[in-house]
């Protein structure tokens, strides 16, 4: 039995993400789930809280599969894995993050106050904003400048999120700390993480890696390595197969 691979992309993002993944995969079932206000469901408002968009997203979900994660979408995964586990067998997790914003006991994360100055550009200019976030996802990678444009005018063909569900996902980001439930996940975990990833830094996976025992790879790539490395995801997806033994 082969489980199906369910998708969910990141903040400001949609399905195009995966598109890369998709042309890769010619054996594995793959469904991919929208973010509110996101892609095809433009017309959608995003939810206030990650339990709320995670109990949304399961609604859409297969009843059985492995979940992969992207940025805002690790959080999301995680959170839908320790709510319905019966539901979500294991999980890979891309440039993920249990806390977005740094605190006191937390360096391995974005500045509270380069989070509030992206926050205000947001709130001022949201296509301003999304064009910078798509310039800083590929800073590290080859050809980086060029790749975030080409990567912003893919966005733009699907439609851009407007503002306030901008706004409703970079609250759930400042808010979310699951580093306290992290313990709740018993399925398999995956890690992939770009070394020069300057939104969720690699330091944030390799902690998890270090302190959870989730088999963490890395790449010398920015902030969205499926891109570039789906045939990673791919072995991520048989070696979960492999360990529920489902092959």
């Amino acid at each position: 039995m082969s489980l199906t691979l369910t998708l969910v992309h990141g903040w400001g993002m949609n399905a195009s993400c995966w598109d890369s993944l998709r042309a890769a995969s010619h054996r594995h079932s793959l469904q991919t789930l929208e973010l509110p206000g996101h892609g095809r469901r433009l017309n959608e408002n995003m939810p206030g809280s990650l339990d709320a968009l995670a109990e949304q997203l399961l609604e859409k979900a297969p009843a059985e599969s492995i979940w992969c994660g992207w940025s805002l979408g690790s959080l999301v995964a995680l959170r839908a894995a320790m709510m319905a586990p019966e539901r979500i067998h294991g999980l890979i997790l891309i440039a993920p993050t249990p806390r977005f914003v740094s605190g006191h006991d937390w360096s391995y994360a974005m500045s509270p106050e380069s989070f509030e100055s992206f926050y205000e550009t947001i709130k001022v200019n949201p296509i301003s904003g999304l064009k910078r976030f798509s310039l800083l996802m590929f800073e590290g990678s080859a050809e980086a400048l060029q790749k975030g444009r080409d990567y912003f005018r893919k966005l733009q063909e699907y439609g851009l999120p407007r503002g306030k569900n901008l706004i409703k996902g970079l609250d759930i980001l400042s808010e979310s700390d699951l580093r306290p439930h992290l313990s709740k996940v018993k399925q398999p975990v995956y890690l992939l993480a770009g070394r020069q990833d300057s939104i969720c830094p690699v330091a944030a996976p390799q902690w998890m890696n270090q302190n959870l025992g989730w088999p963490l790879v890395e790449v010398d790539d920015g902030h969205a390595p499926q891109l570039s490395h789906p045939h990673l995801v791919l072995d991520m997806m048989d070696k979960l197969e492999r360990e529920l033994s489902l092959v």
